[in-house]
Formats: structure tokens, sequence, C-alpha cells
């Protein structure tokens, strides 16, 4: 099977396939919300989303990177992370505080799942 590249621009694909896999490039909640619980909540809504439009879902989620822009939001962005991924199963996990592209970017989640 080839890769198949989902809406391509001059610098990324936002998601691309693989045999059984696919990969989300790293997204962001709604910068224009400066809340962080609610900026993660749109995040996690997004990620939703775009493994619904591509063949996927959360439950078949193999492994995810978080990357957040304040280390000690860590237990706060965990009480959503659980609370979304609550029944089901648990992918590889890696989470870091990183200095985001973005200043209004408050968390950052790559994903990769198993397609349907």
């Amino acid at each position: 099977m080839s890769i198949q590249r989902f809406e391509e621009n001059q610098r990324l694909s936002m998601a691309c396939a693989k045999d059984d896999l696919l990969f989300l490039s790293g997204m962001v909640g709604d910068p224009d919300i400066q809340d962080f619980d609610a900026q993660v909540e749109s995040l996690l809504q997004w990620i939703d989303e775009l493994l619904e439009r591509y063949g996927s879902d959360r439950e078949h989620m193999v492994s995810v990177r978080i990357y957040l822009r304040d280390v000690t939001k860590f237990s706060a962005f965990n009480r959503h992370y659980e609370s979304w991924l609550a029944g089901n199963h648990k992918p590889a996990r890696t989470c870091v505080g990183a200095q985001l592209a973005d200043e209004r970017w408050l968390a950052e989640m790559e994903v990769v799942a198993e397609l349907l």
C-alpha cells in the first residue's frame, strides 16, 4: 500500500495513512481560547473529529505524544485526557514540556491510530 496523504500544504500533511496505521500531525486546540481547560477540551474534540474523518477513532489509538507549554499543567491535562479515554483502550503515551511554536498554543498532541 502506498502512503495516503490528507490535506497537504507547503509544509505538511494533516494526516498520513500507511498500511493499517493513521498518523495525525501535531494538533492543537482553538488558539483563541486562553483558558487551559477549555483549550484542552477543544483539542480532544478536534482529535476525535480528525480520527473519524480519516478512518479511525480513539478506541484504536496506538500511540500519543503530548506537548505542554507549561509542564505544571500536567495534572490538569491528565484530568481531561483520562476522562476522554474512560472506557477505551489506553495507547502508549509520552508527555513532555515544550516551547510550542505559537505562544497561544497551550498543548499539542500527535496520534498514531489503527485504521478501521
